[in-house]
């Protein structure tokens, strides 16, 4: 195992990642403006993209089985990428030319690769990290996914201007196959970890890993509640910046500031890791998010970039919090699905808050905060009130 880490490094794993993140944050805006443009209306982009992450949900506990039967789960992760990159090419350059079922069903099959594109590369992490490594690195590559979102959604919007929708969307799927080489070197993991089971009956063991940690269950419970508030941001941006600023194009700064704290909160906290359990930083998270949703319900400008700065503060360490307790707590057999499963349920929940934020935004911003709030409340009372 030692010969293959040095063969194929934490670097290596590093750029795949981000390549396979960058992707994944400008799909969505890449999509609605696609929409846009094709239909000059944003509600087929709307429901393509609630398709696409929803369907994560179906596909993370399948994929992961497959990750952790593989003698070389570098090689499934490799052809999960591969079908990915294909599948949304498809999706982009179809969408608006077939019917909406049509692009729904694409999306659908696209998105169930969804959390295998993300967590399936932070469930192998510990194939490339010694033990004592493994906090320093899980916050690491946690932080990946805080760069991708800060560049992700303001790059997509900017190319999409210079160049257009379609160009766009076939260097994001470059992207994703520019990854797929550093997936395919992944090292072998030992036959001890093969599994000779049926395929179906090992789909399962993930969620029963979860159920039966009291970490893993905590953890789990409290990011996806957390979760579902939080994914209303998207909506929350636009909305605030047009009540704040004057217009609603100051949404992308606000997400921006929200991306570059989380980047710094979560740089931090991979440096001082070992000050405090990932369980306790996961349950401040929300607390802290609470108080950004507070925060965004007062006029003050200063007040609201604060709100957003605190929201990512909160967002990246509990991220990389997660994962410090995935990998503690999940077995080599059943990592993959540990993490797929709790990504699917996290990106379900977004997606929900999302569209629920999108329909009550309609009416009044204070409602979705209100809704918000009461989800990150609630995340804290879980934390607390789960054996």
């Amino acid at each position: 195992m030692k010969t293959h880490i040095r063969r194929y490094g934490f670097g290596q794993y590093l750029a795949g990642a981000l390549l396979t993140r960058l992707s994944d944050e400008m799909d969505g805006q890449t999509l609605l403006l696609l929409s846009l443009a094709v239909t000059h209306r944003v509600t087929l982009g709307a429901d393509v993209l609630a398709a696409l992450t929803a369907s994560a949900a179906i596909g993370g506990p399948l994929w992961g089985a497959l990750l952790d039967r593989a003698p070389q789960p570098g090689r499934v992760l490799a052809g999960a990428l591969g079908a990915y990159a294909v599948g949304f090419g498809i999706l982009a350059t179809t969408l608006g030319h077939i019917s909406v079922w049509q692009s729904v069903m694409v999306a659908v099959a696209v998105g169930s690769l969804t959390s295998t594109i993300s967590s399936g590369w932070s469930s192998r992490l510990p194939d490339l990290v010694s033990a004592s490594q493994i906090d320093r690195a899980s916050a690491v590559d946690a932080a990946s996914y805080n760069v991708a979102g800060l560049v992700g959604p303001a790059g997509a919007g900017l190319l999409v201007m210079v160049w257009g929708g379609i160009p766009v969307a076939i260097l994001l799927s470059g992207f994703i196959l520019a990854a797929v080489p550093a997936a395919w070197r992944m090292p072998a993991v030992p036959a001890k970890h093969h599994q000779v089971s049926g395929f179906l009956s090992d789909v399962w063991p993930g969620l029963r890993t979860i159920a039966s940690s009291r970490a893993l269950r905590r953890v789990t419970v409290v990011s996806v509640v957390s979760y579902f508030g939080f994914g209303m941001i998207g909506v929350v941006a636009p909305l605030t910046a047009q009540g704040t600023f004057g217009r609603a194009g100051f949404g992308g700064p606000l997400l921006s500031v929200l991306s570059a704290a989380a980047l710094l909160a979560t740089a931090i906290y991979a440096k001082y890791s070992r000050v405090a359990p990932p369980e306790v930083v996961v349950g401040a998270t929300p607390f802290i998010m609470a108080l950004g949703f507070v925060l965004l319900m007062t006029s003050s400008r200063g007040l609201v970039v604060a709100a957003m700065a605190l929201l990512g503060i909160a967002d990246g360490p509990q991220l990389a919090a997660v994962f410090a307790v995935r990998h503690r707590e999940a077995e080599d057999t059943t990592r993959s699905q540990v993490f797929m499963t709790g990504a699917s349920l996290k990106i379900a929940a977004a997606s929900l808050g999302m569209a629920l934020a999108g329909h009550l935004g309609a009416s009044s911003l204070r409602i979705v905060l209100v809704v918000a709030l009461a989800a990150e409340l609630g995340a804290e009372v879980a934390y607390f009130a789960l054996p």
